[in-house]
Protein backbone atom coordinates (compact mmCIF):
# COMPACT_ATOMS: atom_id res chain seq x y z
CA UNK A 1 0.00 0.00 0.00
CA UNK A 2 1.18 3.68 -0.68
CA UNK A 3 2.58 5.83 1.79
CA UNK A 4 3.38 9.29 -0.40
CA UNK A 5 2.29 10.64 -3.30
CA UNK A 6 3.20 13.51 -5.19
CA UNK A 7 0.26 16.07 -6.16
CA UNK A 8 1.81 19.51 -7.95
CA UNK A 9 4.82 18.87 -6.91
CA UNK A 10 4.67 18.76 -3.16
CA UNK A 11 5.46 15.39 -1.34
CA UNK A 12 1.95 14.33 1.19
CA UNK A 13 1.42 11.12 3.01
CA UNK A 14 -0.95 8.80 2.37
CA UNK A 15 -3.38 7.41 5.84
CA UNK A 16 -5.32 5.07 5.25
CA UNK A 17 -7.95 5.31 8.52
CA UNK A 18 -12.89 5.35 9.27
CA UNK A 19 -14.87 6.37 5.99
CA UNK A 20 -14.28 10.20 5.14
CA UNK A 21 -11.23 12.02 4.71
CA UNK A 22 -9.33 15.04 4.91
CA UNK A 23 -6.02 17.18 2.84
CA UNK A 24 -3.86 19.08 4.92
CA UNK A 25 -3.37 22.67 3.55
CA UNK A 26 -0.34 22.63 0.96
CA UNK A 27 1.11 25.70 2.36
CA UNK A 28 1.77 24.84 5.61
CA UNK A 29 4.98 22.19 6.58
CA UNK A 30 3.31 18.79 6.57
CA UNK A 31 1.50 17.55 4.20
CA UNK A 32 -0.73 14.67 4.63
CA UNK A 33 -3.97 13.25 2.68
CA UNK A 34 -5.98 10.56 5.19
CA UNK A 35 -8.79 8.73 4.06
CA UNK A 36 -10.86 7.36 7.47
CA UNK A 37 -12.50 4.14 7.03
CA UNK A 38 -9.65 2.15 5.40
CA UNK A 39 -9.64 1.13 1.89
CA UNK A 40 -13.21 -0.51 0.74
CA UNK A 41 -14.39 -1.62 -2.45
CA UNK A 42 -17.01 0.98 -3.08
CA UNK A 43 -17.75 4.19 -5.29
CA UNK A 44 -17.65 6.26 -2.10
CA UNK A 45 -13.85 5.40 -1.68
CA UNK A 46 -13.17 5.83 -5.03
CA UNK A 47 -14.94 9.50 -4.64
CA UNK A 48 -12.98 10.11 -1.55
CA UNK A 49 -9.86 9.50 -2.83
CA UNK A 50 -10.20 11.80 -5.50
CA UNK A 51 -11.70 14.21 -3.73
CA UNK A 52 -8.91 14.67 -1.00
CA UNK A 53 -6.40 14.42 -4.07
CA UNK A 54 -7.99 17.43 -6.01
CA UNK A 55 -7.74 19.41 -2.54
CA UNK A 56 -3.69 18.64 -2.69
CA UNK A 57 -3.40 19.84 -6.41
CA UNK A 58 -5.49 23.03 -6.39
CA UNK A 59 -6.58 23.84 -2.19
CA UNK A 60 -7.95 27.24 -3.61
CA UNK A 61 -11.17 25.42 -5.08
CA UNK A 62 -14.02 25.41 -2.93
CA UNK A 63 -15.36 21.99 -1.51
CA UNK A 64 -18.74 22.41 -3.51
CA UNK A 65 -16.50 22.27 -6.56
CA UNK A 66 -14.04 19.78 -5.19
CA UNK A 67 -17.20 17.47 -4.24
CA UNK A 68 -18.68 18.23 -7.57
CA UNK A 69 -15.27 16.88 -9.26
CA UNK A 70 -14.74 14.31 -7.46
CA UNK A 71 -18.17 12.93 -7.88
CA UNK A 72 -19.20 13.04 -11.73
CA UNK A 73 -14.91 11.74 -11.69
CA UNK A 74 -15.73 8.96 -9.37
CA UNK A 75 -18.85 7.95 -11.13
CA UNK A 76 -17.52 7.81 -14.54
CA UNK A 77 -14.65 5.53 -13.65
CA UNK A 78 -17.02 3.27 -11.33
CA UNK A 79 -19.22 2.85 -14.82
CA UNK A 80 -16.24 1.88 -16.86
CA UNK A 81 -15.54 -0.56 -14.58
CA UNK A 82 -12.70 1.04 -11.80
CA UNK A 83 -12.60 -1.02 -8.38
CA UNK A 84 -9.83 -1.25 -6.15
CA UNK A 85 -7.56 -4.40 -6.46
CA UNK A 86 -7.10 -5.81 -2.76
CA UNK A 87 -9.66 -3.60 -0.87
CA UNK A 88 -9.77 -4.74 2.75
Amino acid sequence: MIRTHRFNGIRFTVDFEPQHGSCTNTEGPHHEIAIYGGLQENKRTLELLIHEALHAIDWDKTEDTVTIAAREISGFLWRIGYRLKGAE
